[in-house]
């Protein structure tokens, strides 16, 4: 009997050590919500005309929507009021062009939020913050309550900070700016501060997490030289500084995408740049972000609606009721007729020149400039139709060099690079180098190639390969890239090597149309990895590869040339 007894109280006693267990884990546990870019910019009186004659006539000249922000920002903050969330991280760019009047305009809704609700913010600076002249000091000053006020340390020569969250966490809050300018600005003493508070950390037994506006991993393949403003410099290797920091989950914006990456290191030490696209621009996401002992677990928000009292006057009823039933349809809208304006940024002969003088060098050969001249030419040409009687299109040329081009809705390779974008900024992208749209721009760029070989000589097509070789030199495929690069520029034919090529390079294709192993809206990221047993997992890697090798790709190709011919003959 007393045996049975002692059984029974060892048995409460174990299930109240449980129960106080999980009560602990869950008060240790943190629930906020992560915004980036908000580019707030108060609300004119009147929405302005920028594309007459347009439906979306009121859309800005930026991918932001600036008339529109006021709105979104108080729509974002009522969403945040309604949830368990405890504080908001704001990762930079809080105002669009850094006057003092938006600043001070946005650091008093954040005031007000905090004042009705009781929940904290914590912001950090972007580069659009100081286009004005505001100094550092000055942010400081007017967001004195988001973060400043009650921060452990302040960097004497940045806006970085650290501050207690709550339980055992604590924000590390990284100044990745370079005043005025776009690229990072993180210095040695930046970095010799932050190693002192992650050792600060360690000794108060707290685990950090960190914010910045910068990336400082690459999100598409080539960005640190393709989009070499919006990721840290290479040479930092703040991969291996968070990690030695402690810092396993690291919260960025900059790029205006939505998307999660990783980096595991030979020690098996893990770390994510979690990029929070902007606010105030398609697809108008913020997250939601549950931290535990077991790891942190995001959710995708997104603003559905704006209240209309809080628009300015201007708009037509239809586009009224497009924002307050639909607003993403509004802001892919808008978003549309920025791309077109601000194409020339990304992919015009200059921006392709500098992106390839950033891979071979900083020159690039004056005997290249007829290849660049013709192939824009080109390559912007309608897709489907003329347009003027008589002139080309791609489709046409297409079809002259024995190409069966897909049928889409986009006419224009200007409209298939905007959707890539917007399917990239929208987070979890899923196309295939099958897709239509794959296969398309695929064609449409092999046909602007081969028409442009017409136009230059034989020593220009020679070199631009080499450049190309020398380019992808350090890449996983350099054969593929460089065989890629002879086929298309046309020293090269042989189906059966196109065929080989195409196998070769569909993972690079994939890389910049899929996503990678790391979901970007709805995710759970462990607090650490999974054991692996080294030789299975090497078998595992080598199966997966061999499985994707031939079955995978083959069948993709299959369909390439059959469902979609992209070279049918």
């Amino acid at each position: 009997m007393c045996k049975k007894l002692v059984c029974v109280f060892l048995s409460i006693l174990l299930i109240l050590s449980a129960f106080a267990f999980c009560i602990s884990a869950a008060d240790d546990s943190l629930s906020f919500i992560v915004a980036s870019d908000t580019h707030f910019r108060p609300a004119p009186k009147t929405v302005p005309v920028n594309f007459p004659g347009s439906k979306y006539y009121c859309a800005d000249k930026t991918p932001n929507l600036l008339s529109e922000s006021y709105a979104i920002t108080r729509e974002f903050l009522r969403q945040a009021a309604e949830s368990d969330a405890e504080f908001i991280l704001i990762c930079g760019d809080l105002t669009h062009y850094g006057h003092i009047k938006e600043h001070t305009a946005m650091a008093q809704m954040l005031s007000d939020f905090e004042q009705t609700t009781g929940k904290r913010v914590y912001v950090i600076d972007g580069n659009h913050d100081f286009f004005n002249g505001v100094s550092r000091d000055r942010f400081k000053e007017v967001y004195a309550d988001f973060g400043y006020s009650e921060a452990l340390e302040i960097d004497d020569k940045s806006c970085s900070y650290t501050a207690d969250l709550g339980g055992k966490y604590r924000l590390i809050a990284i100044d990745s700016i370079k005043y005025g300018e776009g690229e990072d600005g993180i210095t040695q003493d930046l970095l010799t501060w932050c190693d002192k508070q992650a050792a600060q950390a360690r000794a108060d037994g707290k685990t950090p997490i960190a914010m910045m506006h910068h990336n400082f991993l690459e999100h598409i393949r080539f960005q640190s030289k393709i989009l070499p403003a919006f990721i840290t410099r290479p040479e930092l290797e703040m991969k291996m500084r968070f990690l030695d920091w402690g810092v396993r989950y690291v919260f960025t914006g900059h790029q205006h995408g939505q998307d999660v990456t990783s980096f595991t290191d030979g020690a098996d030490r893990t770390v994510y740049d979690i990029m929070t696209t902007s606010l105030n621009s398609y697809p108008c996401l913020f997250r939601s972000a549950t931290l535990s002992d077991s790891g942190l677990d995001l959710k995708a928000h997104k603003i559905d609606r704006v209240d209309p009292s809080l628009l300015p006057d201007g708009y037509t009823p239809e586009l009224l009721e497009e924002m307050t039933t639909d607003f993403n349809r509004y802001a892919y809208g808008c978003f549309r007729y920025a791309f077109e304006l601000k194409k020339d940024d990304f992919i015009s002969e200059d921006a392709l020149e500098g992106t390839l003088n950033r891979f071979v060098g900083e020159k690039m050969s004056a005997f290249l400039d007829p290849f660049f001249r013709s192939f824009f030419k080109n390559i912007f040409l309608p897709i489907y139709t003329p347009s003027e009687p008589g002139g080309k299109c791609l489709a046409d040329m297409a079809r002259g060099l024995g190409l069966t081009v897909p049928q889409t809705q986009h006419a224009t390779v200007v409209d298939l690079l905007f959707y890539f974008v917007s399917v990239y900024y929208a987070g979890d992208e899923n196309l295939p180098y099958y897709d239509p749209q794959i296969v398309l721009f695929m064609q449409c760029v092999y046909t602007a190639l081969s028409e442009t070989m017409r136009d230059v000589n034989v020593q220009t097509r020679d070199a631009l390969a080499a450049d190309l070789r020398a380019a992808f030199r350090d890449e996983a495929l350099p054969f593929a890239v460089s065989a890629a690069g002879k086929l298309a520029l046309g020293a090269v034919q042989d189906d059966r090597l196109l065929e080989m090529t195409l196998l070769l390079i569909s993972p690079l294709i994939e890389s910049f149309s899929m996503d990678d192993e790391v979901a970007d809206n709805d995710v759970f990221l462990p607090a650490k990895n999974a054991q692996k047993n080294p030789v299975l997992d090497f078998l595992i890697r080598v199966i997966n590869w061999i499985a994707r090798a031939f079955t995978r790709i083959p069948a993709g190709l299959h369909r390439i040339f059959t469902q979609y011919p992209l070279f049918s003959r």
